[in-house]
């Protein structure tokens, strides 16, 4: 489902609807913070958002992130209903097979994976109605 180019970051939940037409949503973002530290010519980039479901059901989410080309995503942590859960690197298809099991049992997972050179796709399984879903991801980047 394209984008815009200016709507490709933040929280959104894929919706159905008239004629089963699919479209995505946004999900409230509540707080931002970005944390910079710089040493030599080189940023380590720390962005913190958290989103929360305003729906009555839980969602299927999708979070784009940008990050420069050039950079390196060093880390990636996700906070969702009291449980914390830190990247795990795995092959492709068999973490999308462990995300479509979780989501089809109705269980909370992420997936993690570069969709472009620049932009991030995290999926969000099942996030609960009132839940809050807290992205943590953490890049190096070379100053200029």
């Amino acid at each position: 489902m394209p984008f815009h180019k200016n709507e490709m970051c933040g929280m959104v939940s894929l919706c159905e609807g008239l004629n089963h037409l699919q479209f995505y949503t946004p999900v409230p973002l509540v707080s931002v913070q970005v944390d910079v530290k710089v040493v030599n010519f080189t940023a380590l980039v720390e962005v913190t958002q958290e989103f929360v479901n305003k729906e009555r059901n839980p969602i299927e989410c999708v979070y784009f992130f940008p990050v420069e080309e050039e950079a390196a995503v060093v880390d990636f942590t996700a906070e969702l209903e009291g449980r914390k859960i830190k990247t795990q690197i795995k092959e492709k298809e068999a973490a999308r097979e462990e995300y479509n099991q979780a989501v089809q049992n109705r269980q909370t997972a992420f997936l993690l994976e570069e969709t472009k050179p620049d932009i991030f796709e995290i999926k969000v399984g099942h996030l609960s109605p009132g839940a809050g879903c807290k992205i943590k991801m953490t890049y190096l980047s070379e100053l200029p």
